[in-house]
């Protein structure tokens, strides 16, 4: 892909993420206000509660922390309020604004900025701890990203990275069952609804422009810089979606589909404290 080209779907996701920055959706109140990052951070802590036992932040006390695509620092905060040393960047300028604002309200330090994920502007080695969780699919060069992630990061250092999953249930499976619902409700198709290219793109919106998937193999041939690589697979909980949406979830949960073919890849590795002698 060119560089023009790259420039413009880049420009494009910006966009997407100022009017609609991560999570927003949650909340009805104004994003800014301290209500409207509680409401948030209640909404994740309801969808997505595996994600801090999978990662378990208190152990990056005192350690220096990246996280690439802060959104509205959500995750961060709860890195910082834990001892981590933080800063936050994130493509879409609004996004990390409001993820200052809200270390800002919760009186916590951090430092943010508007920075391509491509083009990490720090150091080699900066960092203890790289996280980035559901944001390189969404840029132009995965691998390119995971590569910027890896120069920052320390030997020895952290690398946690969620990526979509390509092989999981979400992609091949519930898109007919979503036909079929739409036609018992006499309700039109979704254009593309059975395209997987479609299907996780549309995720994120449907104005989103751009967003991928891979599947565990793939994953760890981008990870191959890193060492002690591991995966979990998990897929976000139904919340506020109807007696039938949740229960649907927790039989999805109960049967252990989400943990085998859920739509999150969850990825925790180690840059080598050596360089590989070729």
């Amino acid at each position: 892909m060119r560089v023009v080209e790259e420039q413009a779907i880049k420009k494009k996701v910006a966009e997407f993420w100022d009017l609609a920055p991560c999570g927003s959706f949650a909340s009805h109140v104004q994003p800014g206000e301290l209500e409207f990052f509680v409401e948030v951070e209640r909404y994740r802590e309801a969808n997505q509660s595996f994600v801090r036992h999978l990662v378990d932040f208190r152990r990056f006390a005192g350690l220096g922390m990246l996280e690439v695509g802060c959104g509205l620092g959500t995750d961060l905060l709860c890195a910082a309020s834990l001892g981590a040393n933080t800063v936050g960047m994130d493509l879409s300028l609004r996004s990390a604004g409001l993820a200052r604002r809200h270390f800002q309200l919760k009186r916590m330090p951090g430092d943010f900025l508007r920075a391509d994920a491509e083009r990490l502007p720090y150091k080699d080695g900066s960092f203890d701890v790289v996280y980035s969780f559901g944001v390189l699919h969404h840029t132009t060069d995965t691998q390119a990203a995971i590569n910027e992630c890896r120069r920052v990061l320390k030997p020895g250092g952290t690398l946690v990275l969620m990526l979509y999953n390509r092989t999981s249930w979400y992609v091949h499976v519930e898109p007919y069952l979503v036909s079929l619902k739409r036609l018992m409700l006499r309700q039109p198709t979704l254009v593309g609804g059975m395209d997987k290219t479609e299907v996780i793109r549309r995720h994120d919106g449907a104005g989103n422009p751009l967003g991928k998937a891979y599947s565990p193999s793939e994953i760890k041939e981008m990870l191959s810089g890193f060492e002690r690589t591991k995966l979990a697979i998990r897929h976000p909980r139904v919340v506020n979606g109807g007696r039938v949406a949740t229960a649907y979830g927790r039989l999805m949960e109960w049967s252990g589909i989400t943990s085998r073919w859920g739509f999150w890849i969850i990825a925790q590795s180690v840059k080598p404290t050596q360089t590989a002698v070729t």
